[in-house]
């Protein structure tokens, strides 16, 4: 019989820096050689940025290389079925709007079922709301989100939370620094268990928002065995 070549799972990584910041080349650092080792394709992404670029430039983007790498992928050994997410800070953001709100998959002919799990590394902005308001509860503006809080809901990934939608697995790591980090991924955590969609929660307390994506693959970090424990027993049962 001819063997057929085994295609591996997929990592998309998406870069952090508010938005703003940030490239797929300088902020990988050990990613790629790990995961690669790990049994993964990995493929880092680049996105338009702000002030040049506003909501919902950003996670197009995200979306349109999503499914570049869904029809492409198969040509470097990826399986284009097993397609995983893992983003830090804004790119976290981005990963879990796009994974949760399905209209900028289906611009492409694609669902949320393309994502079959994904990675949130100190996000926030998951309630964009919420984290543009002031204490005296008057919005202020956003180089990326603007000023109409409409538009704030619609970038908000808890707003699209919903049962039934093939939002998939999440596991979620953050930095109990500040209050508003902890208010923003507990927002999310609960939405996302209301709705019944698998997450698996870390706080990490011993580093600091940078730290947290820079140490992803040392010999002694071990949220990078966790990541690839969690991507390989899902796909185990795709």
């Amino acid at each position: 019989p001819v063997k057929v070549p085994v295609k591996l799972p997929v990592i998309v990584y998406i870069h952090g820096g508010s938005f703003c910041l940030g490239d797929k080349v300088t902020s990988v650092g050990a990613m790629p050689q790990v995961f690669t080792g790990k049994g993964f394709v990995f493929v880092s992404i680049d996105y338009c940025l702000s002030p040049a670029a506003h909501f919902p430039a950003h996670v197009q983007d995200v979306a349109s290389t999503i499914t570049w790498v869904h029809t492409s992928i198969a040509r470097f050994g990826g399986d284009p079925y097993k397609m995983f997410l893992l983003g830090h800070s804004a790119g976290a953001q981005l990963a879990a709007l796009v994974s949760c709100d399905e209209r900028y998959l289906r611009r492409h002919g694609l669902g949320l079922k393309t994502v079959s799990g994904v990675v949130l590394l100190d996000g926030g902005a998951f309630d964009v709301t919420a984290a543009l308001l002031t204490a005296k509860r008057r919005p202020i503006h956003s180089p990326t989100f603007g000023s109409n809080p409409a538009t704030w809901r619609q970038a908000s990934p808890v707003s699209h939370v919903q049962a039934g939608k093939n939002i998939p697995p999440f596991l979620i790591y953050y930095l109990p620094l500040t209050l508003q980090s902890t208010e923003q991924n507990s927002k999310l955590i609960r939405a996302l268990r209301q709705a019944s969609v698998p997450v698996d929660v870390h706080v990490i307390e011993n580093k600091n928002h940078r730290q947290i994506n820079e140490d992803l693959g040392n010999p002694d970090d071990p949220e990078g065995e966790q990541i690839a424990r969690f991507f390989h027993g899902l796909f185990k049962g795709l």
